[in-house]
């Protein structure tokens, strides 16, 4: 009683319990109070965070055959195949969800009361509001906090890797066996995912200019990671809502929970995606994201951009006859004929009539050839 007298004389008080300095102080044989590249297991389960596994996303997928892809289609399967790169999830993502602006190389502040950590987040984005009802504002469009972030698996594997120093260091061995300890049991669960949602739920009120945030409220946010190679790589989309009585927390870590029934932990969802094929990517990140990024789920509105599509069936042919190329240049020039026919209205006895005259147009010569395909198609040059 006399030693907490004297400390209170001091202006030292004991932290409420419940308190995150409560929580230190019981944990004092484990370094708890760590910058959060070294959080471990021990965070999340100190923190109350859950995860919860979701069933994956395989669907929607294209049921027909094989299509050629288009410039745009190209460009985002050789970016898929380098997703690690954050420009190449920076650049799928503004395609796919143009509303969102992306930030690469961001570090983030992560506060605990006075205290002020760096959380590093190689891809981030905003949503812009555009806050003039004119069409063409005169006011820049005012920026909402992030909503979504990224980071590789590699990347977060980089965190416990140990540093690569000559064998005979005598400190080799003591760095692997802590580096040992920030291997997360389960890669999907890595706390690290923790700290960067903190973190954007704390950059939606804490401003520069200001030396206190404004009043809390419950955030939704979301963190997409990547991992696996070829058929089986994967995005893996992540969701929670930061209550405000976490940050609260981490505001006055001193303070105890308002009650003992209050929820003050994170509870966090994650959903595996599947990446291939490209076709229908869209729709499957679609139906993990939130609506705020999205369009509806249920709406297939991104194929057309990533094939060349094939013709529609045309009237005076045989589903048995379908147009396809060959290595053949008259064979082609025969194909060009009856899509010409066919494109004029033409009849089946008009193809019958004029493909029964290819072959001998085709041996007289390039100049009669060229006059017999205009005088076979003439009404569409009228």
């Amino acid at each position: 009683q006399e030693i907490q007298t004297g400390l209170h004389r001091m202006g030292i008080t004991r932290p409420e319990p419940g308190s995150l300095y409560d929580i230190i102080r019981h944990h004092a044989r484990y370094p708890v109070y760590l910058p959060p590249s070294k959080w471990t297991d021990l965070h999340s389960r100190l923190l109350g965070v859950d995860f919860i596994k979701l069933p994956a996303i395989v669907k929607p997928v294209p049921s027909c055959g094989r299509l050629n892809p288009s410039t745009e289609g190209k460009k985002l399967t050789k970016h898929l195949n380098t997703l690690a790169s954050p420009h190449a999830i920076k650049h799928i993502i503004s395609t796919f969800f143009p509303s969102l602006r992306p930030e690469t190389g961001n570090k983030l502040n992560l506060y605990f009361g006075q205290q002020v950590g760096a959380v590093d987040i190689p891809c981030l984005w905003k949503i812009y509001r555009d806050t003039s009802s004119d069409p063409v504002p005169a006011l820049p469009c005012e920026e909402d906090g992030p909503v979504l972030a990224f980071v590789g698996k590699s990347q977060l594997a980089q965190r416990y890797a140990a540093a690569s120093k000559p064998k005979d260091d005598p400190l080799a061995r003591l760095r692997r066996l802590r580096s040992k300890l920030l291997v997360p049991a389960d890669t999907d669960r890595d706390p690290y995912i923790v700290a960067i949602l903190l973190a954007m739920a704390q950059a939606h009120f804490y401003r520069p200019a200001s030396c206190t945030p404004g009043p809390f409220s419950n955030t939704a946010l979301q963190v997409i990671t990547y991992d696996g190679e070829g058929e089986l790589a994967r995005f893996v989309v992540y969701t929670a809502v930061v209550r405000a009585t976490l940050l609260d927390r981490f505001l006055m870590p001193r303070r105890g929970p308002a009650s003992q029934d209050s929820s003050t932990g994170m509870e966090i969802s994650y959903t595996p995606v599947r990446v291939w094929p490209l076709l229908g990517l869209k729709e499957r990140l679609t139906k993990a994201l939130d609506p705020r990024i999205t369009s509806h789920p249920d709406h297939i509105g991104f194929w057309d951009p990533l094939v060349d599509s094939p013709p529609p069936p045309m009237s005076g042919f045989s589903s048995r006859q379908p147009l396809s190329c060959s290595d053949s240049p008259q064979q082609d020039a025969g194909v060009l004929v009856r899509l010409l026919l066919a494109l004029n209205d033409a009849t089946p006895s008009d193809v019958q009539r004029a493909m029964a005259e290819f072959p001998h147009k085709c041996l007289s010569g390039p100049p009669a050839f060229v006059q017999w395909i205009v005088s076979c198609t003439r009404t569409l040059f009228i």
